[in-house]
């Protein structure tokens, strides 16, 4: 019973390596997780362009794609032409009618087999290119 008095009664409770070891790991956990919130928002985001462009399927062999337009349809490149690049099934297409375009309300009619993968993507002032439609029809 003495022995249980004697550590109830010490007035160490850690002693100072520990003490010195557990500071030192609070202060690497906690200059890790402010280096993490830091440094996570230094890095540069691509912002989103935001172009509306809808396919739909006419017949079993055709599809539709039209030029919606959007909030940043006047930042495509057209220095270079058409700004959008079609792929369907993995290959570059153009249109078999119609002129699918940065103008507003522009349709192109494009041969695509039914479940085909349609991307297609915008090139923009700054030189960056997005997909701005992917989808199978």
């Amino acid at each position: 019973m003495k022995n249980f008095l004697k550590i109830i009664k010490s007035k160490e409770a850690i002693s100072d390596i520990i003490g010195n070891i557990l500071l030192i790991a609070l202060i690497v956990a906690v200059f890790a997780v402010t280096a993490l919130f830091f440094f996570g928002y230094m890095q540069i985001i691509n912002k989103p362009y935001l172009i509306e462009i809808t396919a739909s399927r006419l017949d079993p062999n055709t599809i539709e794609i039209m030029n919606r337009g959007g909030q940043d349809i006047d930042k495509l490149d057209i220095s270079n032409g058409n700004p959008f690049t079609v792929t369907i099934g993995g290959v570059v297409s153009t249109p078999a009618s119609g002129s699918f375009n940065e103008n507003i309300g522009s349709i192109g009619k494009f041969n695509a087999s039914p479940g085909s993968h349609i991307i297609i993507t915008g090139v923009f002032k700054d030189n960056s290119t997005h997909i701005l439609y992917d989808s199978f029809i």
